[in-house]
């Protein structure tokens, strides 16, 4: 850094914390992480993707899909176009289904995930690809993560990264994994 008083000559990346701490001293700034996810990974409205494991029952409210009955698997259906609502909510005979805690009248989901939900974090499960207990056992994913060199385009660098951030943060936090984040290196192509 030039001409910036007391922390001419240091490093930006090494006097992060002392220039926070001075901003923060004069009332001038504070530390904080923002970036944004957005919702239309989980919100858009179309067939493919995958489908959203949960019912809704009058009773009981909202209602997870039992593991035993996973995965969902989407129906075969016509018309893709959506017209101001998910094309599964056409396929009706498929959307009404039976509440799995009281046995009543239920409607399924009809919004499904992005793919870049899925793409953020399937890499985990090569980790593992035998396991048929769970999506991985720790210890091999702890063995195996962070991954050592990420490649990708533009595209990739921005959003994906992102959610696979995303998506790994929260897989620590839930204590399956040990790795803070997926990847060692990004290598941007393009």
């Amino acid at each position: 850094m030039v001409s910036s008083d007391r922390f001419d000559g240091k490093n930006n990346r090494e006097a992060y914390e002392e220039i926070i701490a001075w901003l923060d001293s004069e009332g001038r700034g504070e530390a904080a992480v923002n970036f944004r996810l957005r919702d239309w990974l989980v919100s858009r409205q179309r067939y493919w993707g995958a489908p959203i494991p949960i019912v809704y029952c009058d009773e009981c409210g909202m209602v997870p899909v039992p593991e035993d009955q996973l995965p969902v698997l989407l129906p075969e259906i016509e018309e893709y176009a959506p017209k101001g609502k998910s094309p599964l909510a056409a396929a009706e005979d498929w959307v009404k289904t039976e509440c799995p805690s009281c046995g009543g009248e239920a409607h399924r989901e009809t919004d499904t995930m992005d793919t870049f939900v899925d793409s953020s974090w399937y890499f985990l499960r090569y980790l593992d690809p035998k396991n048929d207990q769970e999506c991985w056992a720790k210890e091999v994913a702890d063995y195996w993560m962070p991954v050592d060199q990420y490649i990708g385009g533009v595209e990739h660098a921005i959003l994906h990264l992102m959610y696979a951030r995303f998506f790994t943060k929260a897989l620590h936090d839930m204590g399956l994994l040990e790795a803070r984040e997926p990847f060692a290196n990004l290598f941007t192509q393009g």
